[in-house]
């Protein structure tokens, strides 16, 4: 089952009124002097494609930036925005001869690396599905350290992860 039709059957049977978002943080690779206009594409190619973003701001990273895209309630739009985002960007870089990257750690030597952050909010009006929400929230959170298998899939991913999660090399190596 592709990620787009579970998340629709995840949606659909859960039966919640769900409030999502996203931050979508890259790094410019090259240095380009028509930045401004740069953005200004980006953003106006967003636009475009109905999507609902904010503006580009610079993040905490040297040549590090991010775009929000707003709330809304259909997690399935978000995740086709979120690729179709993407690709504006990197479409837009390489008309203005730059490059981007959404990787994890692309710079090395920087201490900061990029993420996607989303952004959830679950409401139901039942009290047994309020408690069925907080239920799911600490399985989140007690699974968390062996579910990062799944969540960060290539090396470099793992740059971003501090030692308190004890992921050495050969650990994931074997559980991948």
């Amino acid at each position: 089952m592709d990620s787009k039709t579970l998340l629709h059957k995840i949606v659909t049977q859960a039966n919640l009124d769900c409030i999502i978002g996203a931050e979508l943080e890259f790094f410019l690779l090259d240095t380009i002097k028509n930045q401004t206009d740069l953005f200004e594409a980006i953003e106006n190619d967003i636009a475009q494609h109905q999507i609902n973003a904010g503006h580009i701001v610079k993040e905490t990273g040297s040549s590090q930036y991010e775009i929000d895209l707003a709330h809304h309630n259909d997690p399935e739009k978000l995740a086709t925005d979120i690729s179709s985002t993407k690709e504006i960007i990197k479409k837009q870089a390489t008309l203005f001869s730059s490059r981007v990257s959404f990787a994890a750690k692309p710079l090395k030597e920087q201490e900061v690396g990029s993420a996607l952050h989303i952004h959830i909010s679950l409401q139901s009006f039942n009290k047994q599905d309020n408690q069925d929400i907080l239920y799911a929230i600490g399985g989140i959170l007690h699974f968390m350290a062996e579910s990062i298998y799944l969540i960060a899939r290539n090396e470099a991913d793992y740059d971003r992860f501090t030692a308190k999660l004890d992921l050495d090399i050969e650990t994931r190596r074997y559980k991948c």
